[in-house]
């Protein structure tokens, strides 16, 4: 396969950010630990107006999907230290009267966004979209099956 690199995302892991030739102009996001026997070529390819900053802005994490408006709530005891968290470029935080923390912001990669909410255990609530809410429900009570 010819892989055109586009960028790399540096998190809990490293993922390149590339195109396949073969695949069109669609991009795709690659486990960079995954790849064996790479080689280099002096060909030279168009990433036209790419953004990497643009791309990851639209995301929560790597995956891309629909983008969703979503609300989150901290309890009062998660509060401050959930304010100093950076959760997403299109962040918005409000401090409610009751000592809780309002967060909402505008991504795509509904699993991701997921995983970080269950990160904060019960002190962080979804508010909305209603559709992640219930798939988050459906992910715990998995979780519980194997318990």
């Amino acid at each position: 396969r010819t892989i055109e690199p586009l960028g790399l995302i540096y998190g809990e892991k490293i993922y390149l950010v590339a195109r396949e030739k073969n695949k069109g102009k669609d991009i795709y996001t690659y486990l960079l630990h995954k790849f064996e026997k790479l080689e280099l070529t002096d060909k030279k390819f168009d990433k036209g107006d790419f953004n990497l900053q643009e791309y990851t802005n639209l995301s929560f994490g790597v995956y891309h999907g629909d983008i969703l408006d979503v609300k989150l709530s901290f309890t009062p005891e998660l509060a401050k230290e959930a304010s100093k968290f950076n959760f997403h470029p299109t962040q918005k935080i409000k401090e409610e009267k009751d000592g809780s923390l309002t967060v909402t912001f505008k991504a795509s990669g509904e699993k991701e966004i997921m995983w970080h909410v269950f990160k904060w255990g019960a002190g962080c609530k979804i508010v909305a979209p209603k559709s992640l809410q219930k798939e988050y429900k459906s992910y715990l009570q998995d979780v519980l099956k194997n318990y």
